[in-house]
């Protein structure tokens, strides 16, 4: 399945938060700007979300939509991403969800722009995570989703903010480390 004849359709979801990211952190630094322009995104790739949950066939269970091409030759990894009913399903949710934590965001008066640019990388890192059928893959997109959750806890967080962002990057890295480890036995 490919969106505008030549972009295939798992790619987009996974690239397209990102690259939205990158323009909402690029607007002018006026709040109602920033806002609409994260929801108008996240709302778009929300229905690319959908059809792809309802294109998925659950007559024929198992992984489709796959794409595999060379990526990291050196590791043995390359890019190869599909779904499977999980997925299909968590996609969805991810879907729904982000334009729900951007409409939530419309709260956030600090900094808007790398607010909400960081709940669209956050959704990269998701849309990643759920696609990927190469475990470098993966686990790049595992760690890319961290980031930007450490910096919306770290700077728009409760009172105890800057505590609880270090707690989450040491639980983190602990997690992280181990998935490196196992990847490499």
């Amino acid at each position: 399945m490919s969106i505008f004849g030549t972009i295939d359709v798992l790619s987009f979801l996974v690239f397209a938060p990102a690259i939205g990211a990158l323009i909402v952190l690029l607007l002018p630094k006026q709040k109602w700007i920033a806002r609409w322009a994260a929801l108008a995104i996240s709302t778009i790739i929300a229905g690319v979300s959908v059809t792809v949950f309802f294109a998925y066939n659950q007559a024929s269970p198992g992984f489709q939509f796959t794409i595999q091409s060379e990526w990291f030759e050196l590791l043995g990894s390359s890019w190869h991403i599909g779904i499977d009913g999980i997925s299909a399903s968590m996609i969805l949710l991810t879907g729904i969800l982000t334009p729900l934590a951007v409409l939530v965001s419309f709260e956030v008066e600090d900094r808007v722009n790398a607010h909400m640019a960081l709940i669209l990388f956050f959704a990269t890192g998701l849309y990643g995570v759920f696609v990927a059928m190469d475990l470098m893959v993966f686990f790049l997109f595992y760690e890319l989703s961290l980031v930007p959750m450490y910096f919306i806890i770290d700077q728009w967080g409760g009172p105890n903010r800057k505590y609880a962002s270090t707690k989450f990057f040491i639980y983190s890295l602990g997690g992280s480390l181990g998935m490196l480890l196992a990847t490499q036995l």
